[in-house]
């Protein structure tokens, strides 16, 4: 939990980087079910899992199991919202998109927004990969979370949610659901 919230808080200007993984660690949704999401999918508290997008292509979820509603707690719902209010308030399309309106690649999210968020020299705090012109050697700051990838975040997820005070049944409901596939 301690790494998500770290995670998060080095994300928050990085959006919608921080959305994403909130999505993907209090959610439990896979990267392609994520990438796939639209705002249709998003309604009565829950996200709608009825595709995944895989290298620019679309099919169903990895198991039968994955294609269902998944409870979206408080903290993810606000996130979403002011996603929603940073992306110009849309009802339909892509959730996540990129400039052409396409949903965007997860991993053009991870390159460009949290790996750099996430890979710091401990000297001068600039990403890795703006630091070739810096007059002193790359040391990644060992005291940032680092990054271990989307599935990651999915890992825990039920003790995560019960520590956030998520009812039980819910949890149950929803985990099963996540991770059951």
């Amino acid at each position: 939990m301690e790494e998500i919230f770290s995670i998060l808080s080095r994300l928050s200007d990085s959006e919608p980087a921080g959305t994403i993984f909130s999505v993907a660690a209090f959610a439990g949704l896979r990267r392609g079910e994520i990438a796939a999401l639209r705002w249709e999918d998003y309604r009565d508290g829950e996200l709608f899992v009825s595709r995944s997008l895989w290298n620019g292509h679309v099919s169903g979820p990895k198991t039968p199991k994955s294609a269902a509603p998944v409870p979206v707690i408080r903290q993810v719902a606000e996130r979403l919202e002011m996603h929603r209010l940073r992306s110009g308030s849309p009802q339909t399309g892509p959730m996540f998109r990129n400039n052409a309106g396409k949903p965007m690649a997860m991993d053009s999210v991870e390159n460009r927004l949290v790996r750099p968020a996430l890979n710091r020299c401990v000297a001068c705090s600039q990403p890795e990969g703006d630091h070739a012109k810096a007059d002193h050697p790359y040391r990644r700051d060992q005291s940032i979370v680092p990054w271990y990838g989307w599935h990651a975040a999915r890992r825990g997820l039920g003790s995560n949610l019960y520590r956030l005070g998520v009812p039980s049944k819910v949890i149950q409901d929803g985990v099963l659901l996540v991770v059951g596939g």
